[in-house]
């Protein structure tokens, strides 16, 4: 089923014309680089689909694999993603910085506010000083 589903995902994010046009159109040195900001997927999608396409043999999508993990190790950076980003993200630019504003203007208690925006004060307060 898992194997299923990955097929079905590759079709979807990666289809084959399209993708075959962007990697013959680019240069053989900017492949890795462009493709996975294109089609939003990885360095080793991206490979895994050209080798399905027959756009790399198997030798070389071995050694361009390899070459990918290795970097991917390297360049591995610790922890998650920025809570305070993505507060602004998931409630919305306008309404977290209206929130905040009223606060700042003494027109909305810290505890409401916070409440609206599903994080605990004292995240509000940090936010706040943040968005400064």
């Amino acid at each position: 089923a898992e194997a299923f589903c990955n097929r079905v995902a590759t079709a979807v994010l990666l289809p084959a014309n399209e993708f075959a046009a962007a990697w013959d159109h680019l240069h053989q040195d900017s492949r890795i680089a462009v493709l996975p900001r294109r089609f939003w997927v990885s360095s080793l999608v991206v490979l895994r689909r050209a080798h399905e396409l027959n756009r790399l043999s198997t030798p070389e999508f071995l050694e361009l694999v390899k070459e990918e993990q290795g970097k991917l190790l390297r360049t591995k950076k610790p922890g998650g993603g920025d809570f305070y980003r993505t507060l602004v993200v998931r409630m919305g630019s306008r309404f977290t910085y209206s929130v905040v504003g009223e606060v700042n203007k003494s027109k909305l208690l810290v505890r409401d506010a916070a409440r609206l925006l599903s994080i605990s004060p004292r995240s509000l307060g940090k936010f706040a000083e943040m968005a400064k």
